[in-house]
């Protein structure tokens, strides 16, 4: 899953929650705590100059996805 694309495509959108990945063009990031309206805490892997960090992100305009979950079910 390098390209954040595929990370809409292949998991579920749900709604926000501790443990989901926020997605948009080129940008990852996992929600780990929600702070208040539209910004969580979160796990960003690539935070600029490959940095990996923990901040306050608003999730805005970002598709929430369940990173453990499936789009297709297995038969």
């Amino acid at each position: 899953l390098n390209l954040a694309a595929n990370w809409a495509r292949k998991f579920p959108h749900v709604s926000p929650g501790p443990g989901m990945a926020a997605v948009r063009n080129h940008h990852v990031f996992i929600l780990m705590s929600h702070v208040s309206g539209n910004n969580w805490m979160v796990h960003d892997g690539n935070s600029g100059r490959h940095l990996t960090r923990e901040h306050v992100r608003s999730i805005v305009g970002y598709l929430i996805v369940n990173p453990h979950g499936s789009r297709y079910a297995s038969n």
